[in-house]
């Protein structure tokens, strides 16, 4: 199932559930992307608890993915971010415990 979101600056994100569990972003701008994470530099990409792609969305750990499927499917917290080649990846958890 896939969505799509159209950010303030008009870029075209894009959200696919990619299993029960997984949800892949793309259309974001990769130039000016802020990420947080904790752990040391040589981990960061594995321990992403924010991105943040130019125009939004700002997306955090905790952060209900369910409402940018109007609807359609529910209670999908972010639980763990990592990138994939272009993608963002979350891991989501039917909670936020």
């Amino acid at each position: 199932m896939k969505t799509t979101y159209y950010n303030r600056h008009g870029d075209v994100i894009q959200f696919e559930l990619i299993n029960e569990n997984e949800i892949e972003m793309t259309g974001h701008d990769d130039s000016f992307m802020r990420y947080g994470y904790d752990g040391d530099d040589s981990t960061k990409y594995d321990n992403l608890v924010f991105v943040d792609p130019p125009g939004g969305p700002f997306l955090n750990t905790g952060t209900d993915l369910g409402r940018y499927f109007d609807g359609k499917i529910s209670s999908h917290f972010i639980h763990k971010i990592a990138i994939k080649n272009k993608s963002i990846i979350f891991t989501t958890k039917p909670n936020k415990k």
